[in-house]
Formats: structure tokens, C-alpha cells, sequence
């Protein structure tokens, strides 16, 4: 009797005690458990700083000036109370390359519309074409010949004779010529529109065709054309229009 007892109860612990093989499928379980809650916690962090991104993003294209990129609804971080199971890991891992993606579209997007940004910075006449005396202004003033009202297109900036001219923005010689007005003068395209011409020069030193960055000589202020004294006639022209050179000059100290 007590050797059937003993064997039942031996039989008894067998059942409710884990073996080597219920130990390690245990340990497995927990493993693929805590697996799964780094996964989801790398996921979060993940999130986070493709958020981060988006922000920036939104902050480029305001400065660029570019479309705004929207905000997604609701956000993609912050989802610390989902479960850490591997539906839910892998949901966030879809949605989150959909992100990623679309961050990709955006910033190709983004350089296109900066490096534009950046041509048309450079082709904007910004700069004083010499260091000279403004002796006439652009608009309406007395010709200096007969007397009579004309309208100025450019400005008159008089200095020395042989005074090294500067082309005021990146840009393609278009015309090098000599008239009775203008003397010699150079014409030059800088794209977007913009047009610059240096008239009244003693020496041509740009040739038809060649390209110009900004402060690149082209030639020296002269007395040629219809000029009184040594000077430079600089005038600036968008879409066809004759501007006031004084609204595209950044630099005013002369």
C-alpha cells in the first residue's frame, strides 16, 4: 500500500513538474517576448526621430520658400502603450518605411526647388559694377546734352578712366558692340529674366558667349559714346522692363 502511494505521488510530480524540454520552450517564449518589446521600443525611437525629420523638412521648405509639406494627422511617434507583439511591431515597420519613402520623395523635391533657389541668387545683379560716384539716378532727369526732360534707364557712375567694371551677377555675355550712345558696352544675360548692361567703356574685356560669375571683370569704365567724362552707364532689365539698379544692389557702401 505504501509502496502504490509512494508511486502516485512520484507519478503526480512528474505531471505538474517541467521537464528539460517545458524549461526550455519557457525560456524561448520569454526570449521571443522580450524580442519582440526591444523590436517595439527600436520601432518607437524609430518613429521619433523620422518625426523629428518631418519637422525639419517643414522648417527647409519655409526658408526655401518651397510647397509646404504637410503635417502628417495625428502623428507618428508616441505609441508607447501599444502592444509589443509582432502584428504590431510589423504594422508600425510598414507604416514607417511609407514615411521614410515619402521623406525621400520630399527632400529630392526640396533640392530641386533649393538649388533653383540658389541659381536665382546668383543670377541677381547684387553688386555695385565699380566703386564710383553716382552722378545720375535712374528715371526722369535733364539730358545732359540738350537739356530737354528724358527718362534715364540706368545709372551714371562716374570714376577714373581704366577703373576695372564688374559684372553684378552670374551670367552669359549676350552682346560685346559699339554704338554712338552707348559707346562700347557690354550686354549680359543672367537667366530668370535678368539683363545688365555696362556702356561707355575704354576697353572690352569679355568676349560674346562667355559665361561670367559675379565680380568677373568685363572691361573698363572709358568716355566713348555720347559721354561728357569718364564714367560707367549700368542698367538693369527684368522680363524687358528697365529697373532701378538701386532695388537689386545688397551691398550700398561704395
Amino acid at each position: 500500500m505504501l509502496v502504490a502511494l509512494g508511486f502516485v505521488g512520484h507519478y503526480g510530480w512528474l505531471l505538474v513538474s517541467p521537464g528539460p524540454a517545458s524549461v526550455a520552450l519557457v525560456e524561448e517564449r520569454d526570449a521571443l517576448r522580450q524580442l519582440n518589446r526591444d523590436y517595439a521600443d527600436d520601432t518607437e525611437r524609430m518613429a521619433t526621430r523620422i518625426e523629428s525629420l518631418e519637422m525639419q523638412m517643414r522648417k527647409l521648405a519655409v526658408i526655401a520658400g518651397a510647397e509646404p509639406i504637410p503635417t502628417p494627422i495625428g502623428g507618428i511617434g508616441g505609441a508607447v502603450s501599444s502592444p509589443a507583439g509582432y502584428d504590431y511591431v510589423s504594422d508600425r515597420l510598414e507604416d514607417l518605411s511609407g514615411r521614410i519613402a515619402t521623406l525621400d520623395q520630399q527632400s529630392v523635391a526640396l533640392e530641386r526647388t533649393m538649388r533653383e533657389k540658389s541659381r536665382l541668387l546668383a543670377s541677381t545683379p547684387s553688386i555695385w559694377p565699380i566703386r564710383g560716384y553716382m552722378s545720375s539716378g535712374f528715371g526722369m532727369r535733364n539730358d545732359p546734352f540738350t537739356g530737354e526732360i528724358e527718362r534715364h534707364y540706368g545709372l551714371d557712375l562716374n570714376a577714373r578712366t581704366g577703373t576695372p567694371v564688374r559684372v553684378t551677377a552670374d551670367g552669359l555675355v549676350i552682346e560685346t558692340a559699339t554704338s554712338p550712345t552707348y559707346g562700347k558696352y557690354v550686354v549680359v544675360s543672367h537667366g530668370f529674366g535678368a539683363v545688365t548692361r555696362y556702356a561707355h567703356l575704354s576697353r572690352i574685356d569679355a568676349r560674346r558667349s562667355q559665361r561670367l560669375r559675379r565680380g568677373q571683370v568685363l572691361g573698363l569704365v572709358g568716355n566713348t559714346g555720347r559721354s561728357r567724362a569718364p564714367h560707367l552707364h549700368y542698367e538693369v532689365w527684368i522680363d524687358e522692363r528697365a529697373q532701378d539698379p538701386l532695388n537689386y544692389i545688397v551691398d550700398y557702401t561704395r
